[in-house]
């Protein structure tokens, strides 16, 4: 299985997502753990590396588990702040954009933001 983290961040409504160029889907900021690496340092550094904002990170929201390529997946899902910086796609990124929560279910997105997307929607 391998590991990836992502961080969560949220405004009003909204939910930080990315558009890499070499997928159809959007995602969360994230990377694969390497061997050895915190996940949460993993979410910190690939945050910064792909939108270039600085975060704290507030809490582990959750875990899932996916498949995707004929891979298995364990997601590490961090909720964080905005410290510092404009989003800015590196550039492996296509775009970035904070979209309505409510508009999830309509568009193409990664497992583990649809499963993000359920949690939001029973809290609410």
């Amino acid at each position: 299985m391998i590991s990836i983290a992502g961080a969560l961040i949220l405004k009003e409504d909204k939910i930080l997502l990315i558009k890499r160029k070499d997928r159809d889907f959007l995602e969360l900021p994230g990377k694969i753990v390497e061997n050895g690496e915190d996940p949460e340092n993993a979410a910190l550094k690939a945050t910064l590396q792909k939108t270039g904002l600085t975060i704290e990170i507030l809490q582990h929201f959750n875990e899932t588990q996916s498949y995707y390529d004929g891979k298995e997946y364990l997601s590490h899902i961090y909720e964080a702040k905005i410290l510092k910086g404009t989003p800015t796609p590196s550039d492996e990124i296509e775009k970035i954009e904070f979209i309505d929560i409510s508009q999830i279910p309509k568009l193409k997105v990664a497992h583990n933001v649809e499963q993000i997307y359920k949690e939001l929607s029973s809290q609410r």
